[in-house]
């Protein structure tokens, strides 16, 4: 069962973004929210005033030394957040810190808020993450 949630964040100004080389693998978007659902759970817990939203932004990029596919994850929340995502992408793929995207071409990833993570559903509802 989806969950409205009335907060996610859409910001004015550009996004900070961690750019992940995704060297063309398709599906990108499960495979990044997968890999970040525990440590984000995790942060929501021992931040449960932090609200954020995670964007997903997919392009061509030259930014790894050869032509790429790269997937932008932006996050609108707090500095913490933005390390904790690169450290995480960063064990499982190579990355960097992007640069400064709006939101407004981005797909929500992830939205954190009172201490619980979630997820987009196919409806363009909100669930909580890692719930089927």
């Amino acid at each position: 069962m989806g969950t409205a949630i009335p907060s996610v964040v859409m910001p004015r100004s550009p996004l900070p973004s961690v750019e992940v080389d995704t060297e063309g693998r398709s599906g990108v978007s499960t495979v990044l929210a997968s890999a970040l659902v525990g440590p984000l759970v995790a942060f929501a817990r021992a931040k449960p005033k932090a609200l954020a939203t995670l964007y997903l932004y997919e392009s061509p990029s030259f930014n790894f030394g050869q032509p790429t596919q790269s997937a932008f994850v932006a996050v609108s929340g707090p500095t913490a957040l933005l390390q904790r995502v690169h450290s995480t992408l960063g064990s499982l793929f190579a990355v960097r810190f992007g640069d400064y995207i709006s939101y407004e071409p981005c797909v929500p990833l992830l939205h954190l808020e009172a201490g619980v993570l979630y997820e987009p559903t196919p409806t363009g509802q909100w669930r909580v993450a890692g719930c089927e």
